[in-house]
């Protein structure tokens, strides 16, 4: 769960961003987003409700069904930035996402205490912060949190105990709790130090990247879009805080895009030094030509990963398994 902070103040202007920004990446800085369309909030409160479920599972990001919705979200979150984005585009990325939430809430919910519990910690964590439990002590959004449990346990009375009932009770709640942003003022200045630490976080990666030789363009002009999108929410705001929480998600989706290449990328030129300087035979310290050839082959795929992987999580999976897999194989491989 993602907690909210409650203040507001100005934010930095445009010119603080740190990276050189594209034509199409200023113009996103340069515009005011509309989210007074219906369907964009419904898209927001999605992205706000799927981001809650993968911080409640963090500990499954090396998952498919995790780059699933990581690749979703990023069609969501491009779709909403765009000011022209067509209603289709934004019906298609929703039902996109939709899915990839149900198969991601699907493997971790398993019963209808999942959502008791879920429900349980946020109730404790909302009264921990007064002397009682006197209602007149919550703020709007707290107590819209502490209606929308009594909610749910009406909702949930009437459900059966398949899993399938218990993903959509879970579903039910978190939905309906991501709408509540629109009850809160969000933390300007902590959103802008958010961004500018993305900002910061990225600069050795994309300089040792260029001295791998490894191209980042596509990912450098999706992190400009993303950190320019924000900053007009920045400058233009305030808006509702769960559109602040999907846009910085964005950023840092992009960020760690970025960041877990140049891993894979010194993975991929560690094993290749393995490849090019090891010895090759039968004989004692000398590696067989089968190691060679699945090390070979670890290698191309890792390549593959880092050139077309849609999401961070996947780019480190694969630095894992060339790293403490494939490598200590060939390592082991070597002749007594």
């Amino acid at each position: 769960m993602h907690t909210r902070n409650r203040t507001a103040s100005a934010a930095a202007g445009a010119s603080s961003l740190s990276f050189a920004p594209s034509v199409s990446a200023e113009a996103y800085a340069a515009s005011v987003p509309n989210f007074n369309d219906p369907a964009k909030m419904e898209l927001v409160y999605l992205l706000d409700a799927s981001i809650s479920s993968q911080q409640r599972f963090a500990q499954s990001s090396d998952s498919p069904p995790y780059w699933a919705l990581a690749a979703a979200q990023n069609k969501a979150l491009k779709a909403l930035s765009d000011p022209s984005s067509p209603a289709s585009d934004l019906f298609s990325a929703r039902q996109q996402l939709q899915n990839a939430l149900w198969d991601y809430d699907y493997r971790y919910v398993r019963d209808l205490n999942e959502t008791r519990i879920v429900m349980g910690r946020l109730g404790n964590w909302i009264y921990s912060s007064y002397p009682s439990s006197d209602p007149s002590y919550l703020t709007p959004w707290e107590k819209g949190v502490v209606d929308l449990i009594d909610e749910t346990y009406a909702y949930m009375a009437g459900l059966g105990n398949s899993r399938s009932e218990a993903v959509k009770a879970y579903q039910y709640f978190n939905f309906k709790l991501s709408a509540l942003s629109d009850l809160e003022t969000p933390d300007i200045n902590r959103y802008a130090s958010s961004l500018a630490s993305a900002q910061a976080r990225i600069a050795a990666p994309l300089a040792q990247l260029g001295q791998y030789g490894v191209n980042m363009d596509a990912r450098v002009n999706d992190f400009d879009r993303a950190s320019a999108f924000m900053q007009a929410l920045l400058n233009n705001g305030p808006y509702n805080d769960a559109v602040y929480t999907a846009a910085m998600h964005d950023v840092n989706l992009y960020a760690s895009t970025i960041v877990n290449s140049e891993e894979l990328a010194r993975a991929i030129k560690r094993a290749q030094n393995m490849v090019d300087t090891s010895p090759r035979g039968i004989r004692s310290g000398e590696y067989p030509a089968s190691a060679f050839g699945a090390l070979n082959r670890a290698i191309n795929h890792a390549q593959r990963v880092l050139e077309t992987a849609a999401s961070a999580e996947e780019i480190k999976n694969e630095s894992y398994e060339l790293n403490f897999v494939a490598t200590e194989k060939f390592e082991q491989s070597v002749k007594p």
